[in-house]
């Protein structure tokens, strides 16, 4: 997610866009990855990522903010993840409709198949192995990102270190490189606010921050992994980049609101 000027009003109330929905957001058929009225689309891709670990307190602290949000009166405007599909993703990979830019790995041919795609990616990461990356949460960015730093200054530093190898194994060099903004995603925004609306969803957003990681921002994160997926609800691992691949444990309950 590249950085959005730091801007929230203007984001929420596509001020920073010239398009008719948010990003990511198409009728149906149309490329998007949920309709306007928040049905998932297929949306076929490959990505890197760290999944939030589950269980552990950090991914309790993401289910209690985004059920706030679900109880709020902005509800209508999100189309919300489920909570195993939490992660925050280190390195964009190769998806739909990006086929011969920058985006895309290079050297792979602009019709490969999705599969194809995927098998070149991996293997020019076989080799590639990555740290463990300590996060902790920054603010809740209008209501459906958590935004997250290093926990120390050389966590930081590692999480920038590994993308830039991975641009270098993979050949991809997305756009906005170095101002990308690491999140785990609770929800996709699916229509523009007034300015009022915006406000208020800001000024809500930063008290849910607080009240759920206040406390404790830290966000345990599991190892690096090449993932492939069909919707934003799943993501399935091909290759581990450090320790051994996801291994999914059911959620603890939640906490109330």
């Amino acid at each position: 997610m590249p950085a959005p000027e730091n801007d929230p009003i203007a984001f929420l109330t596509g001020g920073l866009s010239g398009a008719p929905y948010p990003k990511g957001i198409a009728p149906l058929g149309g490329g998007g990855k949920f309709t306007p009225d928040g049905a998932v689309q297929p949306f076929r891709g490959n990505t890197f990522l760290c999944p939030v670990l589950r269980p552990s307190d950090g991914y309790e602290r993401l289910l209690w903010a985004q059920e706030r949000i679900k109880r709020s009166e902005f509800a209508p405007f999100f189309a919300f993840l489920p909570g195993p599909s939490f992660h925050m993703t280190v390195f964009e990979g190769a998806t739909p409709g990006r086929a011969g830019t920058a985006d895309w790995p290079s050297g792979v041919p602009a019709d490969a198949t999705a599969g194809a795609v995927d098998a070149a990616v991996a293997a020019r990461v076989r080799d590639l192995a990555l740290p463990e990356l300590a996060v902790r949460g920054t603010g809740l960015f209008c209501g459906f990102s958590v935004t997250l730093g290093g926990q120390t200054a050389a966590a930081d530093t590692a999480l920038r270190s590994a993308r830039v190898s991975l641009r270098e194994a993979t050949g991809i060099s997305p756009p906005g490189f170095e101002s990308y903004r690491f999140h785990v995603t609770l929800a996709y925004l699916l229509a523009w606010m007034t300015e009022g609306a915006a406000r208020d969803l800001v000024s809500l957003s930063d008290e849910v921050f607080q009240a759920a990681f206040g406390q404790d921002p830290k966000i345990p994160l599991g190892p690096c992994n090449f993932c492939r997926f069909e919707t934003m609800h799943h993501f399935e691992p091909l290759a581990a980049l450090g320790g051994a691949r996801i291994q999914p444990a059911p959620p603890k309950d939640r906490p109330e609101c």
